[in-house]
């Protein structure tokens, strides 16, 4: 069904509506998102999508990928595995 566009646009819309429904920070992230999805595998544009999120928006969008399991962000030098040590002491 989601090969068809119109049933594809139909589940989104859906999806996207449900979303908001149970969490309106997530979608709003989703929504900001969006436009720079195909580039977020890139550190840098990663890191510039997620400054132009708000915080509530970007703890709701980092429980997301906790509850899906998502790969755990790899600290690569000393400054910023005590930055994520932070992170996770404060939730």
């Amino acid at each position: 069904m989601a090969k068809v566009p119109l049933f594809k646009r139909w589940l989104e819309r859906g999806h996207r509506a449900a979303i908001e429904r149970t969490n309106p920070e997530l979608a709003s992230a989703m929504r900001k998102l969006e436009p720079h999805a195909k580039h977020l595998h890139d550190p840098q544009t990663a890191q510039k999508a997620m400054s132009r999120l708000t915080r509530q928006e970007r703890a709701a969008l980092l429980e997301m990928q906790e509850q899906q399991g998502g790969p755990e962000p790899e600290a690569t030098n000393r400054q910023m595995r005590r930055q994520l040590e932070k992170q996770r002491k404060r939730r």
